[in-house]
């Protein structure tokens, strides 16, 4: 079986290292970067079927990101990933369409779960 294809997009090197792991666990195969630029090139070169994206990036948020994809790659599932509080990152998940959220508070461990979680059901 094909292992679903995830770019994890983040401004922070050690949360793209955990995320890496954790979602590797989780049978993900997992992409990594942190520049938003190379976002599409990785999009369409490597098949991705997730984007995890940092809202907080530098140069264009990923809520902006995510609406930008969301028009040219609908298929796409999109999941914002911060440390701003549960209720604003659910607001902001809402208002862009991303397919769900994931905080950074949360132990690294949950992240795939919730992940997962997000994948099979609108969180």
């Amino acid at each position: 079986m094909e292992k679903t294809r995830i770019l994890c997009l983040d401004d922070s090197e050690i949360a793209l290292e955990m995320l890496e792991a954790t979602l590797s666990e989780e049978g993900f195969e997992v992409f990594t970067t942190s520049n938003w630029p190379e976002v599409n090139s990785y999009i369409f070169r490597e098949k991705i079927k997730v984007f995890l994206c940092d809202i907080n990036m530098p140069g264009l948020t990923g809520v902006d990101l995510c609406k930008i994809l969301k028009e040219s790659v609908p298929d796409i599932k999109i999941i914002l990933f911060s440390s701003l509080e549960k209720g604003e990152l659910r607001k902001l998940s809402s208002s862009c369409g991303a397919d769900g959220w994931i905080s950074k508070k949360d132990p690294p461990e949950l992240w795939g779960k919730k992940l997962l979680h997000c994948l099979s059901l609108q969180c």
